[in-house]
C-alpha cells in the first residue's frame, strides 16, 4: 500500500492496519504511526483511543502496546524450560524475601518450583504446597517441614486441586504466599487459564500475610481466561530485567509494586 492509499483509509480500515502493525511489532510510538499512515498525531491518538476502548491495545506515554491473549494451559514439561533463565533470576530475588521461621504457601508454578530449590539453608521453614515439583525440590531438606495438599491430581501441572485441596489450605495461616500465573495486564490484572489452579492461588493468597507474584517478562501485557486477584492483594511483583521500558510504563504509572531483578 502506497502513502496516498494509506492517507485515504477510512478510520476503521486504518485502525485495523494499526492493530496489524502492533501485532507484528508489539509496540509503536504515535509519531511513528503518524508517519507510517501519513496522518496527524491527533488522528493516531483517536485511533488508539478507539482500539483501547475495544481492549485491543493499551496506550502508553507516547504510544501503544498490543494486548495479547493467552488461552492455552501449557503442560508442566513445556513450562519447565520456558524462560528458564528468567525464572531462575526471579527465584533468586524472591529468596531474599524469605526469613527464618516463615510458613510458606507455594503454588504449582514452575517459577515457584525454581524458588523451592533455593530453600536448603534458611532455618525452620514450613512449606505448604499442592505441587509435586515443589515437594520433590524440598523433601530432603532437613530445615524444611513439608506439608502436601490432597485432592484431585492434575497431570498437566503435577498438582493437587479441587474442593478437598482448597478446604485443606483453609487450615493454615501463611506468612508469605509465592505464586505465578500466565498473564499480567495493567488494566485486567493478574490472570490465568485454569480455574482449578486459580482457585488454589486465591485461597493461598487469602490465607497469607503477604502475597508475592513471580512473573517473568514474557507474561506482561497479556490477558488469560480469568482473574487471580486484584493488585491490592499483592505486596510485591517480581520480574526479570528484560521487560522493556515501554512495557513497564503502564504498571509504573499505576504505582503497581513491581520489583526488577536488575
Amino acid at each position: 500500500m502506497d502513502s496516498t492509499s494509506q492517507s485515504l483509509l477510512f478510520p476503521a480500515e486504518r485502525q485495523k492496519a494499526i492493530y496489524q502493525h502492533l501485532q507484528k511489532n508489539s509496540s509503536a510510538k504515535v509519531n511513528e504511526l503518524a508517519q507510517l499512515f501519513h496522518v496527524s498525531e491527533m488522528t493516531i491518538r483517536r485511533d488508539l483511543e478507539e482500539l483501547e476502548r475495544k481492549e485491543m491495545v493499551k496506550r502508553t506515554h507516547g504510544g501503544a502496546l498490543i494486548i495479547e491473549e493467552t488461552g492455552r494451559d501449557l503442560n508442566v514439561e513445556e513450562r519447565k524450560t520456558k524462560q528458564l533463565e528468567e525464572k531462575r533470576m526471579i527465584a533468586e530475588k524472591a529468596r531474599t524475601f524469605i526469613q527464618e521461621g516463615d510458613i510458606l504457601a507455594l503454588d504449582a508454578s514452575t517459577t515457584v518450583a525454581e524458588l523451592a530449590k533455593l530453600l536448603y539453608d534458611i532455618p525452620n521453614l514450613t512449606v505448604v504446597t499442592n505441587s509435586l515439583l515443589v515437594a520433590n525440590a524440598v523433601h530432603l531438606y532437613p530445615n524444611v517441614t513439608l506439608i502436601m495438599c490432597g485432592g484431585i491430581m492434575r497431570q498437566e501441572a503435577t498438582s493437587f486441586v479441587g474442593p478437598l485441596a482448597e478446604s485443606f489450605l483453609q487450615n493454615f495461616h501463611f506468612t508469605k504466599t509465592f505464586f505465578s500465573s500466565n498473564a499480567i495486564h495493567p488494566v485486567n490484572g493478574i490472570t490465568d487459564t485454569n480455574m482449578f489452579e486459580i482457585s488454589m492461588k486465591r485461597v493461598m493468597i487469602s490465607r497469607s500475610k503477604e502475597a508475592i507474584a513471580l512473573l517473568d517478562s514474557s507474561k506482561y501485557n497479556k490477558v488469560a481466561f480469568s482473574n487471580v486477584c486484584p493488585f491490592d492483594q499483592v505486596s510485591t511483583i517480581i520480574t526479570d530485567g528484560r521487560l522493556s521500558q515501554e512495557s513497564r510504563e503502564p504498571f509504573l504509572d499505576r504505582e503497581i509494586p513491581i520489583l526488577f531483578t536488575d
